[in-house]
């Protein structure tokens, strides 16, 4: 730990087990449409990193065909967004997440970098009430290799000298694309790569804390 001086983790599927969620939340906010629900579902399905926001503006432009208003927008967002509050606060966490937050957070900061929006994050950060182990909160847009990159630029560390917690490729892409050693939570997906480190859950994170340090 004499090295790393920032930890930076993604939130769904490395914190909380809260991907199964945001699926059924897809689910149940588009069987308002059903007779375009397959169509919206297969794109989701082909498309599981584009941001909410984005898909639901392909979802009235090309699926609807229609203008996507700022009614739209609004009646769409918020729908999505209740739905999927109350799917992921009710999620468990990740084992030895909470050990995990506990502990590092009073030796190195923990700042998040989600794909989440901010806002919804913070909201689900309050709910399960672990706000405080976070020093700062980042979600899309941008993507994570810019927000990673002005991680970098605002803090003047070295890669090195930080990590990076995920449990996707593209999260693994950005931490490469900015040299920053990877830890990845395993899930259905295949990590390789130069300082990629694999674990299950967080229970022995720290073993490869230090290695990675």
């Amino acid at each position: 730990m004499t090295q790393l001086k920032l930890i930076i983790t993604d939130f769904d599927g490395v914190i909380l087990e809260s991907e199964p969620a945001k699926h059924q939340a897809y689910i149940e906010c588009f069987l308002a449409f059903p007779e375009h629900f397959e169509e919206f579902m297969d794109y989701h399905n082909a498309n599981l990193t584009i941001g909410r926001y984005q898909k639901f503006e392909y979802f009235y432009k090309k699926i609807l065909k229609t203008n996507y208003t700022k009614e739209n927008k609004e009646w769409i967002s918020k729908r999505f967004n209740d739905i999927i509050f109350k799917r992921v606060s009710a999620s468990p966490f990740i084992p030895g997440a909470l050990g995990f937050l506990k502990t590092y957070s009073k030796q190195v900061p923990i700042w998040i970098v989600s794909g989440t929006p901010c806002q919804e994050l913070l909201r689900v950060l309050d709910a399960l009430k672990i706000k405080k182990y976070f020093k700062k909160v980042f979600g899309t847009p941008p993507g994570k290799s810019v927000i990673l990159a002005d991680i970098l630029g605002i803090t003047g560390l070295e890669p090195k000298e930080t990590v990076f917690i995920g449990d996707m490729n593209n999260d693994l892409k950005a931490a490469q694309e900015n040299g920053i050693p990877f830890i990845a939570r395993r899930n259905m997906e295949k990590f390789s790569g130069p300082r990629v480190y694999e674990l299950d859950d967080l229970i022995s994170i720290g073993e490869i804390l230090s290695t990675s340090a």
